[in-house]
């Protein structure tokens, strides 16, 4: 009985890191700042925004919503494929988000200005209530000051996009003056 309750939540597992969802869960940094005079507003750290950009998308595919997975993906795969087309794609499958609760990350090891190494809990919680917690660790990317978790796309796709647009950017400004 163990090993089919052991079976089912590594196969919820496997699918979830198979095609990846986040979701928010409401976290603050416990310190605030005044800002001359007015109300304490709280501040949400980095990590914090990260956590809750992945258990956002989590939250939306648990309710079948997979434009969570969209919204994380790079740019170029966005302009190559509309929502649509997304879901269309054969990488993409339904997965039983029932046991999933959130996930926590535990560490955000930076590599470089727009990657990092972000290490994570996902935690399960069972019908009887008991909670399983499996580690796991992926890379996430900042575009345009924004974190993102590709489940399709690139980082090396996403550069050579970039390139291109700024040499049209470029061709274009040479064209007007």
């Amino acid at each position: 009985m163990k090993e089919v309750r052991r079976l089912a939540v590594l196969s919820v597992l496997a699918l979830v890191i198979a095609i990846f969802g986040c979701g928010t869960q409401e976290k603050t940094d416990s310190t605030s700042e005044k800002n001359s005079g007015s109300a304490e507003k709280p501040l949400l750290t980095e990590r914090d925004s990260v956590e809750d950009l992945l258990n956002e998308a989590l939250i939306r595919l648990s309710y079948g919503d997979k434009s969570g997975l969209y919204d994380l993906e790079f740019e170029y795969l966005q302009d190559e494929f509309d929502f649509d087309q997304y879901l269309k794609k054969r990488e993409l499958q339904w997965a039983r988000m029932d046991t999933l609760d959130h996930l926590e990350l535990t560490e955000l090891i930076h590599e470089g200005e727009d990657s990092a190494l972000a290490k994570i809990v996902y935690v399960f919680k069972g019908p009887t209530g008991k909670i399983n917690q499996v580690p796991d660790q992926f890379y996430i990317y900042k575009q345009y000051d924004e974190w993102k978790k590709p489940t399709s796309s690139l980082f090396s796709e996403q550069k050579k996009y970039e390139e291109l647009m700024r040499q049209a950017r470029e061709a274009a400004a040479e064209d007007e003056g």
